[in-house]
């Protein structure tokens, strides 16, 4: 028997705080983002408030879409403190993450702006060994990620689809790593992806994750010039993410 489980951490919280799971608000379909200006649209868009106790304090948020229940979680950038929120929020009720975030490029087409979906991720990250093999490849829930490319594709916003790599350097990467991974073909690298596909495997829970491309790697790091059009890339990004909301309650026991 494990000795620290997410769901004895929870129970330790209700029991101090003489409060009951309902007060967590803690909605089935939870948006997992890093970053303020996407926590904000999301916010706005569901109409979302703050509930009685929160386990990320002010950085949780539920609401609904067209109905259907959903929260907003702003998580610590990388992938320890990604996974033990969402571990949290798993005990808590959610089956569904729909991750918000930031990647680099290593394609040279897959410019600054362009919106990217993982169909698998490289795991060179510390987090998702604990949940499955060591250099295995982890993959979305392949509905949730259909669902988002059906939405992109009927609102005709251009996205990007294939291989991702996820590790724990931000900076100082190998180049000669960068130079095999392109020609490997794969498109993007964050932090978060492979922890948060290896978690869903091993809970048996739902988890997809829509980038923006806001770096490229391919020789030096470009910064975002057009930073209107990469504004735009986030509010494309969410409402796919929206829009993919109504058709992913359908799938809730997928």
């Amino acid at each position: 028997m494990k000795r620290l489980q997410a769901s004895n951490y929870i129970d330790h919280v209700m029991r101090i705080n003489n409060i009951q799971k309902e007060d967590l608000n803690v909605a089935p379909i939870v948006f997992i983002t890093w970053y303020e200006q996407i926590t904000a649209a999301l916010v706005k868009k569901l109409n979302a408030k703050q509930p009685r106790y929160s386990l990320l304090g002010k950085n949780f948020y539920t609401g609904s879409f067209n109905g259907v229940a959903c929260s907003v979680a702003k998580v610590p950038i990388g992938a320890p403190g990604t996974v033990m929120a969402m571990e949290e929020l798993i005990a808590s009720g959610a089956r569904t993450f729909i991750g918000i975030g930031f990647a680099g490029s290593l394609q040279k087409d897959v410019t600054i702006g362009s919106l990217f979906l993982p169909t698998s991720c490289l795991s060179e990250d510390g987090t998702s060994k604990h949940f499955i093999k060591s250099g295995q490849l982890n993959r979305p829930n392949q509905v949730i990620f259909e669902q988002l490319l059906k939405e992109a594709k009927d609102m005709k916003i251009g996205i990007y689809s294939g291989q991702h790599w996820s590790t724990d350097i931000f900076y100082h990467h190998n180049p000669k790593t960068i130079d095999t991974y392109m020609r490997d073909g794969i498109i993007g690298m964050d932090l978060e992806t492979a922890a948060m596909f290896a978690l869903g495997s091993y809970h048996d829970v739902h988890v997809a994750n829509l980038l923006i491309i806001s770096d490229e790697l391919i020789d030096k790091l470009r910064p975002v010039l057009n930073e209107g059009a990469f504004q735009k890339s986030m509010s494309d990004a969410v409402s796919i993410a929206l829009r993919a909301v109504s058709s992913i309650k359908k799938f809730q026991s997928v």
